[in-house]
């Protein structure tokens, strides 16, 4: 089972460009598995019906953040990200384990650059086991280091965390 949420957090001017270039479809509706009805997005957002996925602006940053991810076999060692992409800024993709269906404590990171990085190895901090982790975009604070809490709050999409849950099979 594929799930993602792709979300962009952009300058209105960037919104432009930049929804013609990270969007698969121009339909601004989409059926997510969250809420199994028809959403169309609002002024100022696209959605990618192929993802379930929207884009909006976050007041909190300039930082356009497209994150996909999905379930996967592995060690236990990492969780691979499928793709992101940042522009405006560098970031970090936080794992967090699952607990009742929503994101638990923090267990593992890594920083990302500005730009596009592909099949992103996230390493956790002890060997994992077989579970749903939710990967989730944050902002840096401009130094490279991930502080949570503290400056490198979640990129969110209205107030909703740019993240999806992944099911990790250890083999």
């Amino acid at each position: 089972m594929h799930r993602s949420i792709r979300s962009l957090a952009l300058p209105a001017v960037a919104l432009a460009l930049l929804t013609t270039a990270c969007s698969d479809d121009d339909d601004p509706t989409t059926t997510t598995a969250a809420e199994q009805s028809t959403t169309t997005a609002a002024p100022g957002t696209t959605m990618d019906p192929s993802y379930g996925a929207t884009s909006t602006t976050d007041a909190a940053s300039s930082l356009v953040g497209i994150m996909e991810a999905s379930d996967q076999t592995g060690d236990g060692t990492v969780l691979i990200v499928d793709s992101v992409s940042l522009q405006g800024g560098s970031g970090h993709i936080a794992l967090h384990i699952d607990v009742d269906g929503t994101p638990g404590a923090v267990v593992g990171n890594i920083a990302v650059p500005e730009g596009i990085t592909e099949d992103l190895e996230v390493p956790f901090d002890e060997p994992a086991v077989t579970g749903t982790y939710w990967p989730m975009v944050h902002i840096d604070d401009g130094d490279g280091e991930y502080k949570f809490p503290g400056p490198d709050v979640p990129l969110k999409v209205g107030d909703d965390p740019v993240m999806t849950a992944v099911e990790l099979t250890v083999e």
